[in-house]
Parts: structure tokens; C-alpha cells; sequence
């Protein structure tokens, strides 16, 4: 009898596999952080002991979420500037407030908070823009939590370094320090074209291409940045990324709700995907992003949250809802992005987005062990007859009751492992009233 690390059993199994495998009753193999088995033979309780066993009994046993793009360092602005539109929100409130208040210390607090959320909602992993990334990827390394991080890069100061290029070489010497990491990989993340020049988009892109690393950025996000692109270029900002040279297949782009005809077909012809924030962008009343549009045209599209300063939280299963029913509103059609398109999108879709989907994004024999159970045995969950449909239409993230990361079970039974939840609430309120002080 083999030795390994855990064993969930009698669980409802959702895979996400290419051929969408769902076992009524399976049982999952977890070794040294890798999925050794997984299937409904019970033969497998057999020829396995494991040194943790989790009954997964009337739960269902699914790929953690990942969240596509988020900004865990403004968990701390949350509520803080709501119910005015995106450059008002930026230019007047977050920016300032960041000025005073974004230091090491407060980003590291915020990507804690984060995680906890994160955690507690069922998502394992996140791409992440924001200031003082080593400080993140500090943080996730003591979590334990999976992530992408980039340095947002901008041609004017901001809380990391005093120009565009002082963040490059930060960025730099991130991927040199993390990129050879388990958890935590690195991206190239300048901000937008509308907030960095040619010069600091084609330098990061090198950069990018230096060290095959990701790259991203804010995109056609609001008719005020599409409009001034077309005054300053004469190009929308898709289009003009592509004028630079500077899209690239596996590239990804945050937002696309303003396309035009061209960029879709720029988006496909270069193999761009699309990370889908609809709630933020309902919110600041940026629009709607045309995301079965881009379905249709074989674009890959993944789900994300943005950060809590405009959304206001990080929980992809209201992500998934809402994602659904505006497009389903947007485009007058019942079917549009349905139930299991939306858990694709909030799974192995995010993974593909990120680069990942070789590790994560499902449930396969040989991939790590990102897995979340969820308990079935709730009054908004019964009766079941579609498990997709429960996920994205009935849940709400409280049902989530054990997260595993790699193999490390970072919550059982809603309680976290790896950081003091309390104590990071408590420091969190006492920094809430210093703000509150200043603004």
C-alpha cells in the first residue's frame, strides 16, 4: 500500500477536463502537492494510505477559481470612493490616497487581507497589479497562495519608483528573485497606454520578451481612454498596441469593453485573450464588455475581479453570476455565456490566460493539487440537478469550506491554517481609522 499525502473521497467530482468528466462518488489521490489519482473506483481506497483523509461526503470536489486580475494592495481603499465614474475615481480619490498611504507595510497588510478573502471564496490563485510586488510575493509565499504578480508600471511617480524606468528594473529584479519560485511567477504589467508612453510600453515589452514572462495590461477600458487615443494617435488603444508591435500570442488584455469591429478581429488575428471584470466595469459604468462576442470569435476569455476600490469585493462566484446575466441582458439571448462556460471561464480558462493551465485550472492525474470542496448540504443548494447551474446561479462562496493550494490545505472546515485571520482584520480596522483621519 502506497503512502501519499491526502485522500478526498465520496465526493461529487467536477474535473473541468477536456472532456468535462463529473463523478457522482470520486475519490482524489493528493502527493507531494500533485494529483496522483483521480476517479470513482473504490479500489483506489485500497491500494492508498493516506497520512490526511477528508470525507467528502454530500460536498462537491472542484479546481480552485483564479482570478485573472485583481490589485490586492487596494483591499484597504475598499468603499472607499464609490458611485462616480473611472477617471473622476482615479484622478480625485485613489490616486491621492495612495500618494499618502501606499507603503510596504500598508500593501503587505492589504495582499493579506486579500488572500483571506481569496482563500475563504475558493480561489487558489490570482494575477495581481499593483505597487511593491516583492512585498506580495513575500506574503504569498508565507500563505502559501499561488499568484502572478506585476509591478504597475506608469510614466508618472508612483509608490514604488519616481519614473517608468526605476520600475522596470524593479520589475527586473522581481523576476530574477521569484520567477524560479513554486507559487509565485511574474508578469510585465504597465498600467495602460493611456497612462504610459511608447517608449515605456516597447521598453517593458523587451523586458517581457527577455524573460518570456507575461504580459499585460488595462485595455480599452473606458470611452474616455478609447476617445483620447483616437486624438492622440489616431488609433484605438488595440489598435495601437498593435501599430507598436507589441501584441503577441498569449499576451492578455484587462477589460475590452470598448472594441471595435477591427479589434476583435486584432484580438483574434493575435492570439490576445481577454480578462473579463464585469462587475467593476458596471460599477464605475465603464460598459459592457462584448465577451460572448469574443467567445464566438475564438478568443479566450477568463474571469477576474479587479481590485475591491471598485468592485467592491473578491469573489468569483458573484463574478460568474454577474457575468452571465449581463450578458445575457447585453445580448437579449437566454443562452449566453451559460452556467458551464462561466465555470470554464472561472477555472480552466484563467489558468490557460495566466500560462498555467499545464498546472492547474482542473482536476487531472499529474497536476497540482489546487482544489476546493464545497458543502452541498445547504438550503440555496438543494435540490441539485445541475451542478454548473449551482455554482454559478445559487452559490455564494460561504459554502466553500476546505481550500488546498498545491497540495497544502491553507483552510478546513472555513478555518485558515497559514495566517492569523483575526489579527490581520484587527491591524486592518486600526489603519481604516487613520485614513479616515486624512480623507
Amino acid at each position: 500500500m502506497q503512502e501519499v499525502d491526502i485522500i478526498i473521497k465520496n465526493g461529487l467530482v467536477i474535473t473541468i477536463d477536456s472532456n468535462s468528466t463529473i463523478y457522482s462518488k470520486g475519490h482524489l489521490v493528493i502527493d507531494k502537492g500533485v494529483i496522483v489519482e483521480i476517479t470513482d473506483d473504490e479500489s483506489v481506497l485500497t491500494n492508498y494510505q493516506s497520512k490526511k483523509s477528508i470525507d467528502a461526503s454530500s460536498k462537491l470536489i472542484m479546481p480552485g477559481f483564479v482570478n485573472t486580475h485583481t490589485h490586492t494592495g487596494n483591499t484597504i481603499y475598499r468603499g472607499f470612493a464609490d458611485d462616480m465614474p473611472l477617471k473622476k475615481w482615479l484622478e480625485e480619490y485613489i490616486f491621492p490616497v495612495e500618494s499618502k498611504f501606499c507603503t510596504v507595510e500598508t500593501v503587505r497588510l492589504s495582499a493579506q487581507l486579500s488572500i483571506i478573502e481569496m482563500l475563504k471564496g475558493g480561489t487558489t490563485c490570482f494575477s495581481d497589479m499593483y505597487y511593491f510586488e516583492d512585498e506580495v510575493a513575500k506574503v504569498c509565499d508565507e500563505i502559501g497562495m499561488r499568484a502572478e504578480l506585476g509591478e504597475t508600471l506608469l510614466d508618472f511617480p508612483s509608490p514604488t519608483a519616481p519614473n517608468s524606468d526605476v520600475a522596470i528594473d524593479y520589475t527586473e529584479e522581481l523576476i530574477t528573485n521569484w520567477n524560479a519560485h513554486e507559487l509565485v511567477t511574474i508578469a510585465i504589467t504597465p498600467h495602460a497606454p493611456y497612462t504610459c508612453n511608447d517608449d515605456t510600453l516597447v521598453k517593458s515589452k523587451k523586458l517581457a520578451e527577455k524573460y518570456d514572462v507575461p504580459y499585460h495590461m488595462h485595455v480599452s477600458e473606458s470611452k474616455y481612454e478609447v476617445q483620447q487615443s483616437l486624438e492622440k494617435h489616431n488609433a484605438t488603444p488595440v489598435k495601437h498596441l498593435d501599430d507598436l508591435g507589441l501584441w503577441k500570442d498569449g499576451d492578455f488584455a484587462v477589460h475590452c469593453v470598448h472594441l471595435t469591429e477591427e479589434d476583435r478581429e486584432l484580438l483574434k488575428e493575435k492570439g490576445i485573450a481577454v480578462a473579463h471584470n464585469p462587475r467593476s466595469n458596471m460599477k464605475l459604468s465603464s460598459g459592457i464588455a462584448p465577451i460572448q462576442d469574443l467567445i464566438n470569435r475564438g478568443i479566450l476569455c477568463g474571469m477576474g475581479t479587479d481590485g475591491t476600490a471598485s468592485n467592491n469585493n473578491l469573489n468569483m462566484i458573484k463574478e460568474m453570476d454577474t457575468a452571465a446575466m449581463l450578458s445575457k441582458v447585453h445580448t437579449m439571448d437566454p443562452t449566453s455565456l451559460d452556467a458551464k462556460t462561466m465555470v470554464q471561464m472561472g477555472t480552466i480558462n484563467g489558468a490557460s490566460l495566466l500560462g498555467l493551465d499545464d498546472k492547474i485550472g482542473s482536476l487531472e492525474k499529474g497536476k497540482s493539487a489546487d482544489v476546493i470542496i464545497i458543502d452541498l448540504n445547504q438550503a440555496q443548494l438543494i435540490p441539485m440537478y445541475d451542478p454548473y447551474s449551482h455554482i454559478v446561479y445559487s452559490m455564494n462562496g460561504s459554502e466553500v469550506e476546505t481550500t488546498i493550494v498545491n497540495g497544502n490545505i491553507l483552510m478546513e472546515n472555513r478555518q485558515l491554517n497559514t495566517i492569523n485571520e483575526e489579527k490581520i482584520l484587527t491591524e486592518v480596522k486600526i489603519l481604516q481609522e487613520k485614513i479616515k483621519k486624512e480623507f
